[in-house]
């Protein structure tokens, strides 16, 4: 079923924005339809404003698909080679006495957007995905498990569902090679089973 979409600049939740060179709180304009999580706290731990406008942006690609986000708090660290304060990754998602938690150590407008529609779907698939969800995307990607950390990263259904459904929100509908099965009619059929709504990237 084709539908349009006008995708806007237009946010309706107030991302706190705590340290860095933005001091005070920013409430975005709260008009127009499009649907968002009551809250996400932005803690800037870099020297420029760059992790507000990549937020933004994320947050602007799930409202438009229509996928509400849980409240969430996000930190942006200056970059590190250890990565220590991300896992060893450059973001990562954690669950925390009912909140998300999400930390992003990369750097580069591109890296940092990606990253964040990234963990962003760890937290909307926790809060949204049912486990006949789970357990159909493992069978139909030939997964074994959903998360389990003494398996490579590769083979885990929680990765596979947060790439698919970051391939689905971004700009370009641009296979990455991290996770098997790259064909873009595969991956648009189950970024549309697990939203159920169409992708917005274009080819």
């Amino acid at each position: 079923m084709s539908k349009t979409r006008t995708i806007s600049a237009i946010i309706l939740i107030a991302i706190s924005v705590l340290g860095g060179p933005a001091e005070a709180a920013t409430t975005p304009d709260s008009t127009g339809g499009i649907t968002g999580p009551a809250h996400i706290t932005l803690l800037n731990k870099t020297d420029n404003r760059q992790p507000l406008e990549v937020v933004t942006w994320a947050v602007n690609r799930y409202s438009v698909a229509g996928l509400v986000l849980p409240d969430s708090e996000i930190t942006f660290h200056p970059f590190d080679p250890s990565l220590e304060n991300c896992n060893g990754h450059g973001g990562y998602h954690t669950v925390s006495e009912g909140e998300h938690i999400i930390d992003v150590c990369a750097v580069g407008v591109p890296s940092r957007r990606r990253l964040v529609l990234h963990e962003f779907a760890h937290a909307w698939a926790r809060e949204n995905l049912t486990d006949s969800q789970r357990e159909a995307l493992m069978a139909d990607r030939e997964l074994e498990t959903w998360n389990d950390h003494d398996v490579e990263w590769a083979q885990r259904g929680t990765e596979h569902a947060a790439e698919i459904i970051t391939w689905g929100l971004d700009m370009q509908c641009s296979p990455h090679e991290i996770i098997s099965d790259q064909e873009a009619a595969s991956l648009a059929a189950a970024f549309e089973f697990l939203t159920g709504t169409e992708t917005l990237c274009e080819a």
